[in-house]
């Protein structure tokens, strides 16, 4: 991609939050608060309040993907304050179809109008529509594609499907920036997250280390490159001293208290479940391994090969766009 559209704007890199995975940075992105504060703490998140494990972003359980929308109120589990409530300009919210009126984007989504598309090239299209609508007032307009992550999860971070999707998006987007040349815009375009590639042979099963899980009170929440372990009562000794000297190889671990002390989800105002969030131990992978304890019936060979959550460069920088339109006035 030497003569790629997308590197010609390429401005450096910037970081992601802790954890470096969609269900904390997404919220960053749509409220400017970080996971410490929104209380999204990873695709699986332990909620006291209703004694459940769930998947936040869809808003079901866990187990089988009950939905929860007709249970509880989004806004009452997670503080999402939305950022463009707080901004003087029309506000757009472009997602995939298939989720953009999702709970968490109607609760997140504030004064914004939500919009859904389906491949890349309308969603250029829509937003190029928007900004050629009159109006008084500025326009924020906020675009999100899961397709790359949905290909790297699948096939890892070289595949062929994945660069071919790359350079599919790099030519949408040259023929989009010729389109609002004089609209006297900014576009600037990241990432909430990287990737690494977690390949089988790199995942550990806790059922296949029957310590490991007896130690264990609950599955472990979190991501599968930075998952929380929440431990039986008077087993945190034995609990760390297996995971020093017989896991060293491909983690570390953490305990979840100092995490907090030392601003690693954030500095803003705490959630006030934060803690129970998070459990005992926070487990960081080394290199490129996943941890996972399966549920009953899951299958162990259905594992994304592509993983983030982890505090490894490939998943904590991302790169830095920025284009400039000139004003046709």
């Amino acid at each position: 991609m030497d003569k790629s559209e997308l590197i010609k704007h390429l401005r450096g890199k910037i970081t992601s939050i802790f954890p470096a995975a969609t269900t904390s940075c997404v919220p960053a992105f749509l409220t400017g608060t970080s996971a410490q504060e929104h209380g999204m703490t990873g695709w699986y998140v332990f909620l006291k309040e209703i004694g459940i494990i769930s998947t936040p972003l869809p808003f079901v359980t866990r187990f089988e993907d009950i939905p929860l929308k007709n249970k509880v109120k989004f806004g009452k589990l997670f503080k999402i304050a939305p950022f463009s409530n707080k901004i003087n300009a029309k506000s757009y919210i472009l997602n995939p179809k298939e989720f953009y009126n999702s709970a968490f984007n109607k609760e997140a989504a504030g004064k914004s109008k939500l919009i859904g598309y389906n491949k890349i090239s309308s969603l250029f299209s829509k937003i190029d529509r928007i900004i050629k609508k009159k109006s008084n007032k500025k326009k924020y307009i906020y675009a999100y594609s899961s397709y790359p992550d949905a290909l790297i999860h699948d096939y890892g971070n070289e595949h062929k499907k994945v660069l071919r999707e790359f350079k599919k998006i790099d030519r949408e987007f040259k023929k989009f920036l010729k389109k609002i040349k004089e609209s006297n815009s900014i576009i600037i375009i990241t990432a909430d997250h990287g990737l690494i590639t977690t390949p089988k042979n790199k995942w550990i099963d806790t059922h296949k280390f029957k310590e490991l899980n007896d130690f264990l009170r609950m599955p472990l929440c979190g991501e599968g490159r930075s998952a929380y372990a929440y431990i039986k009562l008077g087993k945190k000794k034995e609990f760390e001293y297996f995971i020093n000297k017989k896991l060293n190889f491909c983690c570390e671990i953490m305990k979840s208290e100092e995490s907090v002390k030392k601003g690693l989800f954030g500095r803003g105002k705490m959630h006030p479940e934060l803690k129970n969030r998070i459990g005992d131990y926070i487990i960081l992978m080394k290199e490129n391994y996943g941890i996972k304890d399966f549920m009953i019936d899951s299958d162990f060979n259905k594992q994304h090969l592509g993983r983030h959550g982890g505090v490894s460069k490939e998943e904590m920088f991302v790169p830095l766009i920025v284009v400039k339109t000139n004003n046709k006035n």
